[in-house]
């Protein structure tokens, strides 16, 4: 059974948490397990809700084209936007929004609206900390990284920062985690609520993922060489750096390396030196990035181009070389412990193998 402590990424100043699957050396090393880091640090996404589509006969997926036979036509245009504003479950706003196709012209600007709220926010020039389970409560950089943040911290002394953090802040869902659920969440509803054929044929028209009249989440693309920013240190680590050091290495997995693995090695904070390895080889568990300001930027361009407010060039220093000798370490410590474990694993077999079945029986079965 692995003992070693659970680690959470932490957003101090959104007052946020999400907590990957397993030990922080499996989240470094695990095909896909360091993408939990990376997610916040995305631009918050563009999302798009388009016009009830047309059907067959030149109708529209809304029950009428216009308001003419209803009583809400009486009603000035301003009152439909308080009637959405006021509707506080957003699925609402879609039914209501469903009742014809004026009024889905007047829902979807106040849907767009709900869909942004619950997409998660860019942790872009936060500060960040990765926090250990392990840690002691009495921990004076833990006290430093908190200072003044409220009177739940002053008597939550008894608590380290990942205690703290899981019980006082939010738990926020992956980013892509997040976004798949929005329209799920929608049909769900419908379910539960009973919609009949005709409602639920209107609602798949708008909402379905194979439509083109769906909400477009669409994450920004990047180009050129990726970096990753320490904004508080003036230092920054090139993604080629990491990509050119991996390649050709006989590594188990090691294709999942990426800038986001920068942010998992730079900012943990433990008292505790338990990574989920016997040995830890570079410290890891009290990174010299753990509290700073992160920032992932799509070309290496920006940062010559960046100037103070005396218009003076900032000075950035490239730190690369730093973090790659450091992954290096912990790769081949990782690919160590593996092969004696396999190892073990093989002379333990082996002996299974070599035991006379009359011990093993005898083991199994006593007295027999």
């Amino acid at each position: 059974m692995d003992m070693s402590q659970r680690w959470i990424l932490i957003n101090l100043d959104k007052r946020q948490w999400i907590q990957p699957q397993g030990s922080w050396v499996a989240t470094l090393c695990e095909q896909g397990g360091y993408l939990d880091a990376r997610q916040p640090f995305i631009l918050p996404p563009t999302i798009t809700i388009r016009g009830a589509p047309p059907r067959e006969n030149g109708g529209t997926a809304c029950r009428s084209v216009s308001l003419s036979s209803s009583i809400l036509s009486r009603l000035a245009n301003e009152l439909f936007d308080a009637i959405f504003e006021n509707v506080q479950d957003y699925f609402d706003c879609i039914c209501l929004g469903l009742t014809c196709a004026f009024l889905w012209e007047v829902a979807r600007r106040h849907i767009h609206k709900r869909y942004e709220e619950d997409a998660p926010s860019s942790w872009i020039g936060d500060r960040v900390v990765c926090a250990g389970s392990f840690s002691s409560a009495d921990d004076e950089f833990a006290q430093l990284l908190m200072g003044e943040r409220g009177s739940e911290w002053t008597a939550g002394r008894s608590q380290n920062l990942f205690s703290f953090a899981r019980r006082h802040y939010t738990e926020v869902l992956p980013r892509l985690q997040a976004i798949d659920t929005l329209n799920v969440r929608a049909l769900r509803y419908a379910e539960c609520r009973g919609f009949g054929f005709q409602d639920r044929k209107n609602l798949y028209a708008v909402l379905c993922p194979f439509n083109n009249c769906q909400p477009v989440v669409a994450e920004a693309k990047s180009s050129g060489t990726g970096v990753i920013r320490n904004l508080s240190k003036k230092v920054y680590v090139r993604e080629d750096a990491i990509s050119w050091v991996i390649f050709g290495r006989e590594w188990h997995n090691a294709g999942s390396i990426g800038l986001a693995a920068v942010v998992w090695l730079r900012t943990a904070w433990s008292t505790h030196d338990s990574m989920g390895l016997r040995h830890n080889p570079i410290s890891a568990h009290q990174g010299p990035w753990a509290g700073d300001r992160l920032d992932f930027v799509a070309n290496i361009e920006v940062l010559k181009t960046e100037v103070r407010e005396d218009r003076f060039p900032v000075a950035w220093k490239d730190e690369s070389h730093g973090v790659v000798k450091d992954l290096i370490k912990v790769w081949e410590r990782v690919r160590k412990e593996t092969e004696e474990d396999e190892a073990d694993w093989a002379a333990h077999a082996g002996d299974a193998f070599n035991t006379p079945i009359n011990v093993i029986v005898g083991f199994m079965m006593p007295g027999w």
